[in-house]
């Protein structure tokens, strides 16, 4: 990989170390993504970067979430599609009352939108040669690096790199 270097606001300059990369929702069977489901993502990025690359506590640059809805109920009406998975889950393992589609119905667009997040986890170790210092950086972007998003890029070059970067030995 091509070493990427960044000019951070306080006049340091950093590059990318180490970089680990995986799909945000990779491993996810079924359903849409919610708050509760994306507060787990992001904690468990935060843990594997910790536990992968070895430093103190890594930054978060906070991930932009957008609401659309799922590639399920893209392919035609959302309310006819639940309707028809809930019909057959009824039918395979009773219980529930079976929904009518005027229930169905009511539900709005906001309630069957799901909240994602970027599509790409990228695990970083940044380094600052001069001063020995490195910080662990996590973010969510669109496509796999090596190319930064631009608003990610300009969060980094924001970040405080003397509060938050601990000194390493060579």
């Amino acid at each position: 990989m091509k070493n990427i270097e960044i000019g951070l606001r306080g006049g340091q300059r950093v590059r990318i170390s180490e970089l680990h990369q995986y799909r945000t929702y990779e491993g996810m069977l079924c359903g849409l993504p919610n708050e509760h489901i994306n507060a787990r993502i992001i904690e468990s990025a935060l843990e594997d970067a910790q536990a992968l690359l070895s430093s103190a506590k890594p930054y978060l640059v906070p991930p932009k979430v957008t609401r659309r809805m799922g590639w399920a109920q893209s392919q035609g009406s959302g309310a006819s599609w639940f309707l028809r998975l809930h019909h057959l889950l009824h039918r395979r393992i009773g219980g529930a009352q079976p929904l009518e589609s005027e229930a169905v119905g009511e539900l709005d667009e906001e309630s069957r939108a799901g909240q994602f997040l970027p599509s790409i986890v990228c695990l970083a170790v940044f380094e600052e040669l001069r001063t020995c210092h490195i910080l662990t950086v996590v973010w969510f972007q669109d496509h796999f690096a090596p190319q930064i998003a631009a608003d990610i890029q300009a969060q980094i070059q924001g970040i405080d790199w003397d509060a938050l970067s601990v000194e390493y030995l060579r």
